[in-house]
């Protein structure tokens, strides 16, 4: 389960929630005042990722001098499919930027850091690359088959390096570690999908926490939920290309990553508000499949774009879209939101008593790794977007009796 994100304009009515594209038009579900609210923003700046980065499409990304054209200084890389690079190396400890390190690609020197650690290769060939990275009273640290690709427009690198061990992580073993689903395993042997207790279920809209703490590197590291949910996109999703070559359209690729973004963050708020398979520790999720894989190495721009457009602000406060079981016309359950990445064509499986995990028939757009087939089918709902459906119906196609809430970040 590659993966990887771009924007999308969310279609949806029902109740007195609504929804159009990319300038939105958003009513409360609780029917309050209609706000006209303009997505496609950072709402969380962060020392990585600036608004202005964005708002450049990370063209200015880095200082001159730690800027490269590789298209014209390495000759041997000639390919039409060019694609932006940009990227900061950081102390494995202390997340301290590390200027004058030295970023080799396939074992050629390529760029140099600047003062703030930062750097940018432009007109990369799109391609699946060895990254290493040194620097002085540092061990070297090897990124082995790390991708880039034009189609999803910029890939941002977040690379950590060491001054007591070597760092080395090989990008297709964590793929494959996946396994191609994405779950608690308790939770469905518990039955324990939904806040099924009538005692537990909620009369309003809840507010949800922006700051995440997540087990990643053997650290506990806390971020904005935006940033998380973004960095899960691009670990949880192929990249665009892979989609396009199979068939979607641009428009349909984004209704795709959307519906997987509003996925990821239910099961997030599932994971912090009702039931973590790590009770007991300063954290809530970690970075493997036993929660949701993060990965916060490389992250696309298609990712940031597609989770801004379930972050934004309105009526002057910050809100998040995640999916709820509504019971009755007053009340709220939380839900798993679990996903995976393929049901082989063989539909999902019923969870008795999980009423928004109803089995539904479900045709792949591609065969392949299977999974526990409750939830959201990644290939499945790749088919659907090929076929039409919009990211809202995509969701309320696998998550059934579901409404998409917005709720207000605390």
């Amino acid at each position: 389960m590659k993966k990887r994100i771009i924007s999308l304009a969310i279609a949806v009515m029902f109740g007195c929630s609504i929804y159009t594209s990319a300038i939105t038009t958003y009513a409360e579900e609780a029917c309050g005042e209609t706000d006209t609210v303009s997505k496609g923003t950072l709402l969380y700046e962060t020392e990585v990722i600036t608004q202005k980065d964005y708002d450049e499409g990370f063209q200015n990304y880095a200082l001159s001098a730690a800027t490269v054209d590789l298209a014209v200084s390495m000759h041997t890389f000639s390919n039409n499919n060019l694609a932006n690079v940009v990227g900061v190396v950081r102390d494995y400890d202390t997340e301290a930027f590390i200027p004058n390190a030295t970023i080799s690609v396939d074992g050629e020197v390529a760029v140099i850091t600047g003062e703030d650690g930062r750097f940018q290769i432009k007109n990369l060939p799109s391609g699946t690359y060895d990254w290493e990275i040194n620097a002085a009273g540092y061990f070297a640290a090897n990124y082995s088959n790390y991708d880039v690709d034009s189609a999803d427009g910029t890939t941002i690198f977040t690379f950590y390096i060491n001054d007591d061990f070597s760092v080395s992580q090989d990008r297709e073993e964590i793929m494959h570690d996946i396994g191609g689903q994405t779950v608690l395993p308790s939770i469905i042997d518990r039955g324990n999908f939904a806040t099924s207790s009538v005692a537990r279920a909620m009369s309003s809209v809840p507010d949800v926490s922006n700051s995440i703490a997540v087990y990643y590197n053997n650290q506990t590291k806390t971020v904005d939920r935006e940033t998380y949910i973004y960095t899960v996109l691009s670990s949880e999703l192929y990249g665009k290309s892979y989609y396009t070559g199979k068939g979607l359209t641009s428009t349909q690729v984004s209704e795709l990553y959307e519906a997987q973004a509003v996925a990821a963050n239910t099961f997030l708020e599932y994971a912090l508000s009702v039931y973590s398979n790590h009770s007991g520790k300063d954290y809530k999720v970690c970075s493997s499949s036993c929660c949701q894989v993060y990965d916060p190495t490389k992250v696309t721009e298609e990712a940031i774009d597609a989770t801004a457009n379930i972050f934004y602000t309105s009526g002057g406060k910050s809100k998040t879209d995640i999916v709820m079981y509504k019971p009755s016309s007053t009340t709220y359950d939380y839900i798993g939101g679990a996903f995976f990445s393929s049901c082989s064509g063989n539909g999902t499986k019923d969870h008795s008593t999980q009423p928004a995990l109803k089995a539904v028939s479900c045709t792949d757009i591609a065969t392949g790794a299977g999974g526990h087939r409750y939830g959201l089918c990644q290939m499945g709902a790749a088919l659907r977007a090929k076929n039409g459906d919009s990211a809202s119906n995509i969701l309320l196609y696998y998550y059934t009796d579901c409404r998409i809430i917005s709720c207000t970040l605390k």
